[in-house]
């Protein structure tokens, strides 16, 4: 009999928290699961606190590689993966005893291809922050479960593959994977998949701890945020080979132009010239291939329509400037 639940969770480094991890995973209410984990060429001990559970649960099932990125490593777990869903875990986070049981009930109940559910962020001095991360659903809908085609522009505002529990059988039919980027490896499934679904589901549950320190990869883009420009194209083309693509493209530029106002605001300065000049030029095309009529939210619009009128040293004039007026009204205030 298969599993319910295949976790599956690439291995780097992750020593310190790894038993954590595992622990959270084997003693899980719901029993009928398998605990798929990709050693990505971990130079610490990671391995071997591996072998020593696998000798304990035969659960747990290890693949051991060179390194080649938390993508790849993902990749490998899902394509030995046999339970009916999938649940995407790092390594140095957990979950809540429940988790799996919870969204397997949910998912199963409601006959969904995706569930969404809360998360707790946990920071390096153990404080827990529980995050409401389905908000913007439950303000919109008063059921539990939706169709996909009514919340594309809400569901393209994150794109991370944690708290949320996938349909093998949809992710394997459509060849869902994930890139071999360090930064944004994420996006291609995470859009491709939602561009085949058609019943979604939200668990209102914080079922997932997710740590927040400097040492994750998205706390160190200044070598990696060129990704992010390969990973914008890779997406629109896969999204416009879809179905649902004409649909899809307004939401998806939406959630790209945000994403690169983000991370310029939080690269260290000496990257921002470099890093904006590379985002106008994706703006020019997104411009020349689609207009200003595909793009919804009015707050992109406004930052879009700067940053392709403006040189990069006019558009911080401008930042800076805002900064101080605001600074200095609020002093008079």
């Amino acid at each position: 009999m298969n599993p319910k639940v295949s976790v599956i969770a690439p291995v780097y480094n992750t020593s310190k928290y790894l038993e954590e991890f595992l622990n959270s995973v084997l003693f899980q209410s719901l029993k009928e699961i398998e605990i798929i984990c990709t050693n990505d060429g971990s130079s610490d001990n990671s391995l071997d606190i591996l072998k020593k559970y696998a000798q304990k649960d035969s659960r747990i099932k290890i693949i051991n590689k060179q390194n080649e990125g938390p993508g790849a490593a993902r990749n490998d777990g899902a394509n030995i993966a046999t339970g009916d869903y999938l649940l995407f875990v790092d390594s140095d986070d957990f979950l809540e005893q429940n988790a799996l049981e919870t969204l397997y009930n949910q998912i199963k109940n409601d006959d969904s291809d995706i569930i969404f559910y809360n998360v707790n962020y946990i920071y390096e001095n153990n404080t827990k922050n529980k995050i409401d991360a389905i908000a913007p659903y439950k303000a919109r809908f008063t059921e539990n479960c939706f169709d996909i085609k009514d919340a594309f522009d809400i569901l393209y505002d994150t794109t991370a593959l944690s708290f949320k529990m996938y349909k093998r059988d949809l992710w394997v039919n459509k060849n869902i994977h994930y890139t071999s980027h360090l930064l944004g490896e994420d996006s291609l499934p995470y859009f491709i998949y939602l561009a085949n679904c058609k019943k979604i589901s939200f668990c209102n549950n914080h079922l997932y701890n997710y740590r927040r320190h400097s040492s994750s990869l998205s706390a160190n883009i200044s070598n990696k945020y060129n990704d992010l420009f390969d990973i914008f194209y890779i997406c629109e083309k896969a999204l416009l080979e879809t179905n649902q693509g004409e649909n899809l493209i307004s939401s998806y530029l939406d959630n790209r132009i945000r994403s690169f106002i983000y991370w310029y605001g939080a690269l260290d300065l000496k990257h921002r010239h470099d890093f904006y000049n590379k985002v106008k030029k994706v703006f020019l095309y997104i411009n020349q291939a689609y207009g200003y009529d595909k793009i919804k939210n009015s707050e992109c619009i406004n930052e879009f329509k700067k940053i392709i009128s403006m040189s990069y040293f006019e558009y911080r004039l401008l930042n800076l400037t805002k900064t101080f007026l605001i600074v200095l009204k609020s002093h008079f205030i």
